[in-house]
């Protein structure tokens, strides 16, 4: 089956997920290294001034100009797209009534893109990153909330269409981060409207301390790693210990960085979030509510059961 990639021309280079790792879901050996990391960066176990961000719970898009200055939308499949039309030829082709429906939405949003105030504050060779909500693709609850995937967010702090929340800024010839990242998207946030809401994602928050977990770490047997990476038979009940021992200190961690006071913005769309994401130099981290994580579970069981023979 030819790929969406393959069915369009392409100028621009398609964006590279990057990789964001669970903390709750980190293997064990990872999370032992990235403790010791953040005991370099942070001695005292009190994390001050990490970036973070919230997570959003809608649709991963991108848009911006290529080197030439044309305009173009992208999705998480597409590679960038030029022209009206696109998404929905490409699900006739594939004959799938449901996927012709999405396609129909993601032209509505394409459209709305394109021809809107947000594109005309982007450079030439720039590609915005972004998360999109999109309110006719939403479900609405009982409570009168809109719910796009797993998260039910506050309709009164959503755009009256479409919410738009820009979280990076890169080179669209080389995937590269932009140098000008944070005035673009200030321009983004300027052009924002009732009907386009344009967000930003970017958390502050006081001190948060985690010298528990970082202490506990540190009590761990010597050769924790070593046991951890061992495929030895002798090595197996000691493995099965440390690996649950450092699933309830991930845990533990999840819920003092969650349940932190101090943590402003992280209501901007709502009570009810999909996570947040800390940056640790190379490393970003995810953390995911508990009743988040029990909706995802659930929503794959579900799709399980759809497929099961």
């Amino acid at each position: 089956m030819i790929t969406f990639k393959e069915f369009l021309q392409e100028d621009a280079v398609a964006t590279k997920r990057r990789g964001v790792q669970h903390l709750q879901k980190m293997k064990p050996a990872d999370f032992i290294l990235l403790m010791r990391e953040i005991k370099k960066q942070f001695p005292s176990g009190k994390l001050t001034n990490v970036a973070m961000n919230l997570k959003i719970d809608g649709m991963g898009f991108r848009f911006g100009r290529d080197s030439k200055g044309r305009p173009f939308f992208e999705s998480s499949y597409s590679g960038p797209v030029y022209d009206a039309g696109q998404f929905v030829d490409y699900a006739k082709k594939q004959g799938d009534p449901g996927q012709i429906g999405r396609a129909e939405k993601t032209e509505e949003i394409f459209q709305k893109v394109m021809n809107g105030d947000v594109m005309k504050v982007v450079p030439k060779d720039r590609k915005v990153m972004c998360e999109i909500l999109y309110n006719p693709l939403g479900e609405i609850t009982s409570s009168g909330a809109i719910k796009f995937v797993h998260v039910a967010y506050d309709r009164a702090k959503l755009g009256q269409t479409m919410t738009i929340v820009p979280y990076n800024v890169v080179i669209s010839s080389t995937g590269e981060v932009a140098p000008d990242a944070d005035r673009i998207k200030q321009s983004l946030n300027e052009v924002s409207t009732p009907d386009i809401k344009v967000l930003g994602n970017r958390l502050q928050h006081d001190p948060i301390d985690i010298s528990a977990t970082v202490d506990a770490v540190k009590t761990l047997t010597p050769n924790a790693l070593e046991v951890l990476r061992s495929r030895k038979k002798v090595d197996a009940e000691a493995k099965q210990v440390l690996t649950q021992t450092i699933q309830k200190m991930k845990e533990r961690l999840a819920d003092i960085i969650l349940t932190h006071k101090g943590i402003r913005g992280k209501d901007v769309l709502g009570d009810q979030i999909e996570g947040l994401v800390l940056t640790f130099g190379d490393h970003e981290v995810k953390v995911t509510p508990p009743e988040i994580k029990q909706a995802v579970a659930a929503s794959r069981a579900e799709r399980g059961k759809r497929t099961a023979p």
